[in-house]
């Protein structure tokens, strides 16, 4: 690893916490997603669905720095707790084969583990069609659609780690990955998205999520080619036509 690429690393990883974009949301909904969120009244510890306030049907929360529960004891921190595996420096970002950078781990990692947050700039979706049509070789966007069936909702979130984020932004596509996305919110209805384990993780291995579907045969034309390496491996990398084509971008359903 070359000094100039070494600092750009390390300038990444300094952002902990996301930072919203002049266009993030629309101004009719803006108040409803910057404000804040009330904290439960578990101040036994014991946070679960049924009981606790922080569960609710639409979408997913965590308890936040208003709750009474306590947070030694309370499992549905681990946002705000933070990962064990950054705290310890357990993550190590290393040059793949064929697929650039990417990022491993340094020890075990249990099924269910929160492994890190996806961090960087929360834009519009008018904002991220409009940076896909630069045409850039790497995007490191995260397009997350949230679907509520029981309420006829589909959200759109997108966080652009490009030129600012965390060493999330190294993880690369798999056809059977490792991590799974959660959108979870916090503070405010603004969620965040962490990355679970999706089955035990063993030391040394590359750290991967799914980007999205595979692209129809009509676009595989236009879609890169997928070096994942498993063999589950659909071929080719996902293909967004209302993403602009990016085939890079990680979208998850």
């Amino acid at each position: 690893m070359d000094k100039k690429t070494a600092l750009k690393i390390n300038e990444i990883q300094r952002l902990f916490k996301n930072i919203i974009g002049d266009n993030v949301i629309h101004r009719s909904v803006q108040s409803t997603f910057s404000q804040k969120m009330e904290g439960c009244a578990c101040d036994d510890g014991k946070c679960q669905k049924g009981r606790c306030g922080c569960f609710f049907a639409f979408g997913y929360r965590q308890c936040n720095s208003r709750c009474r529960c306590v947070a030694a004891t309370c499992k549905n921190r681990s946002l705000l707790s933070g990962s064990p595996y950054v705290q310890r420096n357990a993550l190590e970002i290393f040059h793949t084969e064929g697929k650039s950078w990417g990022l491993r781990t340094c020890v075990p990692i249990s099924s269910g583990s929160f492994v890190v947050e996806y961090v960087g700039e929360y834009i519009s979706i008018q904002e991220y069609t409009k940076r896909n049509k630069k045409g850039t070789a790497l995007n490191y966007q995260l397009m997350v659609r949230e679907h509520f069936p029981k309420h006829n909702k589909i959200l759109r979130h997108v966080i652009d780690a490009t030129e600012i984020g965390n060493c999330a932004r190294f993880i690369n596509h798999a056809c059977a990955p490792n991590l799974e996305v959660r959108p979870l919110r916090v503070d405010t209805m603004l969620p965040r998205f962490a990355l679970y384990a999706k089955r035990d993780i063993q030391k040394g291995e590359e750290l991967c999520i799914s980007y999205g579907n595979p692209p129809p045969k009509a676009y595989q034309a236009y879609a890169q080619k997928c070096h994942c390496g498993s063999e589950e491996c659909l071929g080719y990398l996902p293909y967004d036509p209302d993403a602009g084509g990016q085939s890079d971008t990680m979208t998850v359903a």
